[in-house]
């Protein structure tokens, strides 16, 4: 959560002479002190979590009933978390030439002082770092639904053709890579970590087909 502490009772810079020191502010974040010994390092890292699916698999099915035929084909991984890297980056102002995302009205403001993240700056990785440093802050449950495959048919009734002498027509639509039931948070759930940075979607497809036999 996002911290209303000052690093001295008037925010400002303990160490003048340091250029590079910036004092923390209202709204930077508070690191929890996991070991209790008054300072934040890499004693306090705790494990988060496996980035790898603990199951992985997939289905598929087919219902047909009276011409019409729904075939589904499914895939799905779960007990993993990950790093939602798009977002650290996007709040952390990394780039600074991106469009921000509707979590910014969620960050810190004298207006906002119970918001989720801690306060929105340009650059944070070389200023507050309040997201540029290893936190949970934005691993997220990974698990996924795909739908790889979902295809409806429907066979025009032999009674039909039969003046035409056509012994079948069939007509088909197809989508591929339709999406997802997962995390509201993860674009791409398939990637890991600062893989879903500028990482291409898997794109979706929308097939029509017809098959005609005599």
């Amino acid at each position: 959560m996002a911290s209303q502490s000052l690093i001295n009772s008037k925010g400002l810079n303990p160490n003048p002479a340091s250029p590079t020191f910036i004092a923390t502010q209202l709204g930077d974040m508070k690191w929890k002190d996991i070991d209790q010994n008054d300072t934040i390092d890499t004693r306090d890292m705790v494990f988060l979590g496996r980035s790898i699916p603990r199951w992985t698999g997939g289905f598929n099915t087919q219902i047909s009933w009276k011409g019409i035929s729904l075939y589904t084909r499914i895939d799905f991984a779960f007990g993993h978390i990950q790093q939602d890297f798009q977002q650290m980056w996007t709040l952390g102002s990394m780039q600074g030439e991106f469009n921000g995302t509707q979590l910014i009205k969620d960050t810190w403001t004298p207006e906002n002082p119970n918001a989720q993240y801690p306060r929105y700056t340009w650059a944070d990785q070389l200023n507050s770092k309040n997201f540029d440093r290893p936190s949970s802050m934005f691993f997220v449950n990974s698990g996924y639904l795909a739908f790889r495959e979902v295809s409806l048919s429907y066979s025009i009734p032999k009674k039909l053709l039969d003046k035409a002498k056509i012994s079948g027509l069939t007509f088909t639509a197809t989508g591929q890579n339709l999406g997802y039931i997962t995390n509201k948070q993860l674009n791409l759930p398939e990637r890991t970590g600062n893989q879903t940075n500028a990482a291409y979607t898997i794109p979706t497809s929308l097939i029509f087909g017809l098959n005609l036999t005599f």
